[in-house]
Order: structure tokens, then sequence, then C-alpha cells
């Protein structure tokens, strides 16, 4: 790409996220040619003499993990480049609050067994809540799969919801590595790994996307380590929004 063309991207954020989107399904093309090939490869196992059985099998599950791992990369970039147009979709509806995010954990905990995300609810019956559901959706969804993704497998997950005068709000809190002395400023960067993270994979979107998608609903995103050990992450929410409410997001050069 010409000097020119990076400049052009640059400037233009619509341009270039219309690029990234592009690019992104172009990689995901690839990816799925690599499980093709993983596919075939599999089935010719039997036919490979005993002793190169295991060895094989062990490439093939690495390779595997791999091409996963660079799926789950990709579907966040592509998230990530999408929520912008989440946001001007207006897309409000009435929402019975409590039910609504316990079918999401529900949902959630189906895909992760034998693992739980555990719900405690302090809302009062019935309360609805008028907002983005797409958007909503992605906050829930990449902040518990950050607690998730950090947490060692036998430590408990809390989603916590409650309301407070005008606004609903819910907290995730995690009893995983927690976030090192000084990179609190930082998780919701985009691309941001934090320095203790060793070797689980990660493009460092989930928190960003989270952030890009609160942002858009007229809510808040914060972190604050536990003691000990752990994070809790704290989402807040206006309890009505409104179709002229949904606001586009600071581009990396404004903030």
């Amino acid at each position: 790409m010409s000097p020119a063309s990076t400049d052009t991207l640059e400037r233009d954020p619509v341009l270039s996220e219309a690029f990234a989107g592009k690019f992104a399904h172009q990689l995901r093309t690839s990816i799925t040619a690599l499980q093709g090939t993983h596919f075939l490869l599999s089935r010719q196992m039997p036919n490979l003499p005993p002793g190169a059985h295991k060895p094989v099998g062990r490439l093939l599950d690495l390779q595997i993990d791999a091409v996963r791992n660079l799926k789950h990369s990709v579907d966040q970039f592509l998230e990530y480049t999408q929520v912008d147009e989440l946001g001007q979709a207006h897309q409000i509806q009435p929402i019975a609050l409590g039910a609504y995010v316990a079918k999401l954990v529900q949902l959630y905990n189906a895909n992760i067994q034998p693992r739980q995300v555990r719900l405690v609810d302090r809302l009062p019956p019935d309360l609805v809540a008028h907002l983005n559901v797409n958007l909503i959706d992605l906050v829930v969804e990449n902040v518990l799969s950050n607690a998730l993704k950090f947490s060692p497998a036998d430590t408990p997950v809390t989603l916590e919801i409650s309301t407070r005068s005008n606004e609903w709000e819910f907290t995730v809190e995690d009893r995983g590595s927690g976030i090192p002395p000084g990179e609190e400023s930082v998780v919701f960067e985009p691309f941001f790994r934090g320095s203790n993270v060793g070797q689980i994979p990660g493009a460092g979107l989930g928190l960003a996307i989270a952030r890009r998608a609160a942002q858009h609903c007229r809510g808040s995103i914060s972190v604050a380590p536990l003691h000990g050990s752990g994070t809790k992450i704290l989402c807040r929410f206006p309890l009505r929004m409104t179709s002229g409410d949904s606001r586009p997001v600071p581009s990396a050069q404004a903030r």
C-alpha cells in the first residue's frame, strides 16, 4: 500500500474500518481453507504407519488449536469494527431486564460447561429497561468471556445486576490473576494485553469491544482490582435509552 493510501486510511475512520472489515473477511476465507485442510489430513490418519499416529495426531491438535485461536481473534476484530454500525441502528426496545440478563447467563453457561457464571439478581420485580439489545449483548458477553479466560477453572465468576435511581448496572467479579498495578487505565484500549497474561491466547479486544458498545449506550465501564486476586468490572447504563442517545465513539487520535 502506498504512503498516500495509508494516510487516507488514517484520516478517514469510516474508510479505515471498511478496509479492516474487508481484510478480516479475507482472513476468514483463509481460515476456512485451513480448517478444510485439517479435516482432510485427519481423514488420512488411518492410512499412516502405526508409529506415526501419535506424533502426527499431536501436530494436528496443535494446528487446529492455532486455527481456532486465529478465528476467534478475527471474529473479535470484525465485532470491534461493527460496533458503530450497531450503535447507529437505533434499535431501542423495552426489555424485562431481569429475565433478559438471566437468559443471557443461561445461554452462556450452556456453552462453557462444566464452568458456570453465577447470577445475583438484585433488581425490583418486573423492571423494564429501554435499551439496544445488540449492544448490551456485546458488553455482557465480552466482559464475561474476559473474566472466564483469566480465571482458574475451579474459581467462581459472579455477575450481579442491580439498579440505582434512573440507571441499572451489572458487575462481573472473578478470582483470576488480576490486573498488574499501573495497567488499570489501559485495559480497555484495543489490542492491549496485560503483562501477566502468559501463554493465554487472545487479541486484546474483548474489553475494548465492551467499552465501545457501552459508550454507544450512554453507559460507562470501569475496572477495579480485588483484594488478594481477581478483578471487578462495573458497567452502568440508563434505564431508558432513546433513539437519539447512541453516540459515536471518539477515534484513538481524538482520545
